[in-house]
């Protein structure tokens, strides 16, 4: 969950921030299995509701399954950590509602390949049954992560600001490391072709760039563009920290996922991965120099979106964190 624990530590969100193990808790937090519990609670009060009504679960209109049916069905199976890991792990990465019903039909799929029964036929279990739990569950992840909501809307209308402006350039930031990273998404012309392999004709085509940047790309791009960045910065930081410290280490190092000898582990959580993501954010300023960079890119009359309201976690607990980094 480190997307999402950078976007807590940057807006300091008490609530998401301990739901992924940025504060000093003697039990490790399970955000995937936070949020299953919150949609099994809100699938639970769909059951009570419409008991109280009166209501059948079979009971529907317009022969739509009912609300009752679909939230027993939902309870019998069971959702669980496994059921909303997927739709989580991608919020950070600009995931959508879409893609939170596909991963939510793919995962049970897959445990009805494994031998569990879909208690539905497939036109009620696609059409109804999915959307129905895939709404809980992004529901229940809204109320987890505020902040990181807030803060990639807010990416997105200023990406927008930045690609629609009279003299629009490639968007740009600079990352704790000072690495600069540029984005650049621009509007596309698809040209078709006709033509032929082994005396069969095919179809191609070929989008070329046009001049224009495209908001909506630039958009949704932006969030996790700026998160991956923000992983790479912290893993080289953490380096940088494990180098200076005198210790004789070896890493392996993908992406955002970093390791260590056993023997080294305590001294590469405590004294580098700690220390350097906590150093990474502990002015609080982060989005401040990041929109005082976007402004180049933005019209000087144009409306800037308020920045993100911040809270009150103490980020200091990061340090003190044994499941910060498990």
């Amino acid at each position: 969950c480190s997307g999402l624990q950078h976007f807590s530590a940057m807006l300091r969100d008490r609530i998401g921030g301990f739901a992924v193990n940025l504060t000093e808790c003697d039990e490790r937090q399970d955000i995937y299995g936070l949020v299953a519990e919150k949609t099994l609670a809100t699938i639970t009060e769909d059951l009570k509701s419409t008991a109280k009504q009166g209501k059948e679960p079979e009971e529907g209109e317009d022969n739509r399954p009912s609300i009752a049916l679909l939230a027993q069905v939902a309870l019998d199976l069971g959702i669980n950590r496994k059921t909303t890991k997927r739709s989580v792990m991608v919020v950070p990465y600009s995931g959508t509602f879409s893609s939170c019903m596909a991963y939510t039909e793919e995962h049970f799929v897959e445990r009805f390949e494994k031998g569990e029964v879909c208690p539905l036929d497939e036109k009620v279990f696609t059409r109804y049954f999915i959307p129905y739990i895939s709404k809980r569950i992004w529901n229940s992840i809204d109320t987890t992560v505020v902040a990181a909501r807030d803060t990639m809307n807010w990416m997105k209308q200023i990406a927008k600001l930045a690609s629609t402006s009279e003299n629009p350039a490639p968007i740009q930031w600079t990352t704790p490391t000072g690495f600069i990273v540029q984005q650049a998404k621009y509007k596309t012309v698809e040209h078709k072709y006709k033509t032929y392999l082994d005396g069969k004709q095919i179809r191609l085509s070929v989008r070329q760039d046009k001049p224009q940047l495209d908001p909506r790309r630039n958009a949704s791009s932006l969030s996790p563009n700026y998160i991956h960045s923000q992983d790479a910065a912290h893993l080289m930081l953490t380096i940088c920290k494990a180098l200076q410290s005198g210790n004789d280490m070896s890493f392996a190092m993908v992406h955002d996922s970093f390791a260590c000898h056993a023997s080294d582990m305590r001294v590469f959580l405590d004294d580098c991965i700690s220390p350097a993501f906590y150093e990474m954010y502990k002015d609080g300023e982060n989005l401040n120099r990041f929109l005082e960079e976007m402004k180049m890119n933005i019209d000087a009359n144009a409306e800037i979106p308020p920045l993100p309201v911040k809270g009150d976690l103490n980020l200091e607990e990061v340090l003190y964190s044994d499941f910060f980094f498990s």
